[in-house]
């Protein structure tokens, strides 16, 4: 028996051959039907994809062997691997190099072999696709060639394997990456988020004191600044959402002429006061009720009819509400915008809808704004079936179009879900809260809004302190913060949760959080609190959050 002797290029080969990525893997599929094609084309009992590994033969696929691997020094592929053509020996027993090698001598008893090199693109053979009788026999020119391409194409395999698992890399850097850059967005909600909930409450406390008209001006003109840099960070969080696919849209009872009338109104002034006609047309034979997400919807129409209002100087802005069809239960509405107002050049109709992008350069010098508004509106309504497009002619106007699949809603709206996710609820006056919050600035405006509201009010600036006070005092509502130094908010709620549980008592917990990404809500709840507040706080879901817990005490 003669022994295969290493290529020159050996140390390279199994470098080339460990790119791969494939020894001591499981069967695929697609390696076996190529090796059962070869074994039908050759009409042999044994096809293999043999791959020569530094001691080793390695069998990716096998038909008719029972083995997984066999020494390389006794195999045929050791000797195949040096030849550039098919290595084929008709009768081993014939054969000085292997006519007393163990495989031929002893099962699986080899005379004929035929092996067709798999060699990468750079030249490099890692083995072969080979087949093998116990008969002598040779091959027809025919068979040769058919088992040439056979060979080929399992060496595309394993190139499309190598290059999956690259995609499949490259997909699980691109996850990890976007889910740093979630965690830094949501780190970044909460480090702007808190001092902005100083910034806004405490003007909206000092607003709601006696102040001379210029300086209620210049307040309520810088509360109007803090609204817009918070508009731009919850764009940027929507933003992320939908691009890590975790922005989701509800379907819930809504009534939508309600919802657009009142939506006008948000901007009947402001157009006033350019002089603009703003108007609202909504289709008679639409239901009373639907079902969507008003709220996703409504964030697309303030975008669009904000934008109208902003880019036209003179003229007029239409909104348009109708009924396309209505089959099964199922209604398509069309929304149209149209303004008569600075209009959009040609070559930039397609970009605005891009994150970051305005239909003119100099818009955000003029106007303001990120860009954003028309990016996430687009991604809104796709995530509602929709697609949005536009006409616009430079100096004459625009008008923004889309259409969205409805169901007909058999229920009356909940005016909880209307009204922010907060019920009407009567203020109690007279009550004894507790405010867990670490914020110096934060407890003053919480406590100042609370107590304006008629309630007594005692801070705890950590979770610890909260559960020594909670030892010995008995409240009507506790507010949380979530992220404290030490114990934090879903640790305390849980501390108070079961030693109320000694106490055989349950006051009613609302979260005031500065993290406001997918799930926190959930969590919040999840974890024993009874309701949601996102910082900053806005003043009037705030006191209607705490009016409806106190309510049901």
């Amino acid at each position: 028996m003669k022994a295969p002797t290493l290529p020159v290029d050996e140390a390279e080969r199994l470098d080339a051959l460990m790119r791969f990525r494939v020894l001591d893997t499981p069967p695929e599929k697609a390696f076996d039907d190529l090796t059962w094609l070869a074994s039908k084309v050759a009409d042999t009992p044994i096809a293999l994809v043999s791959l020569v590994d530094k001691g080793r033969q390695w069998f990716k696929s096998r038909q008719g062997l029972d083995a997984a691997e066999t020494p390389r020094e006794i195999s045929f592929c050791g000797h195949a691997i040096h030849q550039s053509e098919p290595f084929i020996v008709c009768n081993a027993l014939e054969d000085d190099r292997f006519c007393d090698n163990p495989l031929v001598i002893s099962g699986p008893n080899i005379r004929f072999y035929a092996g067709f090199p798999l060699t990468t693109a750079d030249g490099y053979k890692l083995g072969t696709l080979c087949v093998i009788d116990s008969k002598p026999q040779r091959l027809t020119l025919d068979q040769t060639e058919m088992l040439a391409v056979l060979a080929r194409q399992t060496m595309s395999q394993l190139e499309l394997r190598i290059a999956s698992a690259e995609l499949r890399e490259e997909a699980s850097k691109a996850d990890q990456a976007n889910q740093a850059k979630s965690l830094f967005l949501a780190n970044m909600s909460h480090e702007i988020r808190t001092p902005m909930n100083a910034v806004i409450g405490m003007l909206d406390l000092t607003l709601s004191t006696a102040l001379a008209s210029d300086q209620r001006q210049q307040l309520q003109l810088a509360k109007e600044s803090a609204n817009a840099l918070m508009r731009l960070l919850d764009d940027i969080l929507d933003l992320s959402k939908v691009e890590a696919n975790k922005l989701e849209v509800q379907s819930i009872p809504f009534r939508l002429a309600e919802d657009m009338s009142s939506l006008i109104e948000t901007y009947t002034l402001f157009a006033d006061q350019k002089g603009l006609d703003l108007s609202l047309d909504v289709d008679r034979r639409l239901p009373a009720a639907l079902n969507g997400d008003p709220i996703r919807l409504r964030q697309v129409m303030i975008n669009l009819v904000g934008n109208a209002v902003k880019f036209t100087e003179s003229g007029s802005v239409t909104v348009s509400v109708r009924q396309e069809t209505e089959e099964d239960g199922q209604i398509i509405v069309f929304f149209e915008v149209a303004d008569t107002g600075a209009g959009i050049p040609a070559d930039k109709r397609e970009a605005i809808f891009e994150e970051f992008v305005q239909g003119d350069g100099s818009a955000a010098r003029a106007y303001g704004g990120a860009g954003l508004g028309l990016a996430i509106s687009s991604r809104l309504v796709g995530l509602m079936g929709g697609r949005i497009a536009v006409e616009s002619e430079v100096d004459k106007g625009s008008v923004f179009r889309f259409s969205i699949p409805f169901q007909r809603s058999e229920t009356q709206p909940d005016p909880q879900t209307e009204n922010g996710g907060q019920a009407e609820a009567k203020t109690i006056p007279g009550c004894d809260i507790l405010v867990v919050e670490d914020n110096r600035v934060n407890q003053l405006v919480a406590s100042r809004t609370l107590e304006q509201m008629g309630h007594r009010v005692e801070i705890a600036a950590n979770g610890k302190i909260a559960l020594e006070i909670l030892g010995r005092n008995i409240y009507d509502l506790i507010l949380m913060d979530i992220q404290m130094p030490g114990l934090d908010g879903y640790q305390t709620t849980a501390a108070i949760r079961e030693l109320e549980l000694e106490q055989n008592r349950r006051t009613p917990i609302i979260a005031m959080t500065a993290h406001a990404m997918k799930g926190d809500r959930e969590r919040c709840l999840a974890a024993g609190m009874d309701d949601y507040l996102a910082k900053p706080l806005c003043r009037e879901a705030f006191q209607q959050a705490v009016a409806k817990q106190l309510s049901r005490n």
